[in-house]
């Protein structure tokens, strides 16, 4: 099997990097490991370096992999779960094992999971209930950030979104407005703040956070309203403001040290890989609104990102 392995690198069907994974997990199990752990593991590794966090059973059970340079067909799907979990280093979502099963068949490296699990159950708790507002002191206020003539009414309903939720998503394509949308959210924030509000702009990357300034400038010009000023000038980027070191792989805040904020807008947020997502939103403190700006047609991230445990309500997404 391991010869196989080396034949599928060869023949570009896995990189080295996933058949050293495999072979890592291999001498983990020991001695009677089965084979069949050999090669999910380094398809595994391999849907990782595609953007994927999990692998499906469903996509290789019962199949021949890897023809015709080095043939080998997997078992059906509950054989294959079972030889899995046989191996000592595969558990359940509750386990702490390498590998993590879950009860739908997708095998995740256990770091992407607990990541994936974390940004789920967080998200979800952010999106639920209604926050209470006055109506007529909000429409009024709403009222002032478009002057009549403006016929913005998606814009409109993002910004009323924004006021009744903790977590916002605004979607569009270059030149929709969404920077613009943002800039009068945090002004009617500060409007209807009592005391002024510690708000964060960020992006993944230091090209992202330079281009969500320069939006915010022209965005805080076209407002014309007193509230401009209560609009931050500055966007930083994801690891500057988590305060990452490069020395040491950690983050200055954490779950332990939460940020110091009452909102943050990321841009740009398709960029966003699972594990640096899950970092934010360990050092988010639970009070804190999210929004989350960006275009599902641009700019996709260089790692691993696809959140599949999260599924909020229909009137959120």
């Amino acid at each position: 099997m391991r010869s196989t392995l080396a034949k599928a690198v060869v023949a570009g069907n896995l990189r080295e990097v996933d058949r050293q994974a495999a072979l890592f997990l291999h001498r983990l199990a020991g001695r009677q490991c089965p084979d069949e752990l050999l090669l999910v593991t380094a398809l595994a590794s391999k849907a990782v370096g595609d953007g994927h966090i999990c692998l499906p059973l469903e996509a290789v059970a019962g199949r021949e992999m890897f023809a015709p340079d080095a043939q080998c067909r997997f078992p059906d799907r509950q054989s294959l779960r079972d030889k899995l979990f046989s191996s000592g280093v595969v558990g359940n979502e509750e386990d702490h094992y390498p590998l993590i099963l879950d009860k739908v068949d997708r095998l995740y490296f256990a770091r992407h999971y607990r990541a994936e699990k974390l940004i789920a159950e967080d998200l979800l708790q952010r999106s639920q209930g209604i926050l209470p507002i006055d109506p007529a002191k909000v429409s009024g206020a709403i009222g002032g950030l478009f002057p009549d003539g403006e016929v913005k009414d998606r814009q409109r309903i993002a910004v009323a979104m924004a006021v009744l939720k903790r977590f916002v998503v605004i979607s569009g394509g270059p030149g929709t407005g969404k920077t613009h949308t943002v800039a009068r959210i945090i002004a009617l924030h500060q409007m209807l703040a009592t005391e002024k509000l510690r708000v964060e702009l960020v992006a993944p990357t230091g090209k992202a956070a330079a281009r969500l300034e320069e939006s915010i400038a022209r965005a805080r010009k076209a407002m014309g309203t007193e509230s401009t000023d209560e609009v931050p000038a500055e966007a930083k980027t994801l690891h500057r403001l988590l305060g990452f070191n490069p020395g040491t792989g950690m983050y200055r805040y954490d779950e332990k040290n939460k940020l110091h904020l009452d909102l943050l807008v990321i841009d740009e947020a398709s960029m966003i890989d699972v594990e640096l997502m899950a970092a934010l939103l360990s050092a988010m403190p639970p009070y804190a609104k999210l929004i989350m700006l960006g275009d599902k047609n641009q700019l996709t991230s260089v790692e691993a990102v696809s959140y599949t445990h999260l599924t909020l309500p229909t009137k959120c997404r």
